[in-house]
């Protein structure tokens, strides 16, 4: 919470499910308005494919896949305002050990700051930071944030990669939050 204490900033770490709400007011006699809670963040799936049969080998296992975003996320509560930081991090959305194969595999996911392009950074046995961009569907910022976007990409040889993204819908595990 800001010095001032009308500002509060959060930070994207790719895993925790940044949410916001109005602030409300009301009195005894007075019942209090239902708050709606909005997502703050992105939440964007990865899938890959081997779109060749000589990927897999120029390639090698796939080591770590990143999404880039915001650093921090902060929210007004008195005006609504929910802006992001210009500065920039790497958030994981997949570590570990993967090896490419002919049929398309959702390998990992995170949540991030909402953009209009999504750059993609890829590190794999024998290639390191192949960095990706890739153009979301046309939004705006504030229509992003809290939806999943699932994006596919596909790897050829050649130190190719191509990517495309499509909005799915959001299934909530509880509505009664």
């Amino acid at each position: 919470i800001s010095d001032d204490n009308k500002v509060i900033s959060h930070e994207i770490d790719g895993s925790t499910d940044l949410m916001y709400a109005p602030e409300i007011t009301g009195k005894w006699t007075e019942h209090f308005p239902v708050q709606e809670y909005r997502h703050a963040q992105t939440w964007i799936e990865i899938a890959v494919c081997a779109s060749d049969v000589f990927a897999n080998d120029f390639w090698g296992e796939l080591k770590s896949i990143a999404l880039e975003s915001s650093a921090t996320m902060s929210y007004t509560p008195k005006t609504g305002g929910l802006s992001y930081s210009s500065e920039k991090k790497n958030i994981a959305a997949f570590e570990g050990a993967y090896e490419l194969k002919p049929t398309i595999h959702e390998l990992g996911s995170a949540f991030c700051s909402p953009d209009t392009e999504l750059t993609i950074t890829i590190n794999s046995e024998k290639i390191t930071d192949k960095k990706v961009s890739i153009s979301m569907p046309s939004q705006s910022i504030t229509e992003m944030a809290g939806k999943v976007y699932v994006v596919e990409l596909f790897f050829n040889s050649f130190d190719v990669v191509e990517g495309k993204c499509s909005i799915k819908p959001w299934e909530y595990q509880d509505e009664n939050i």
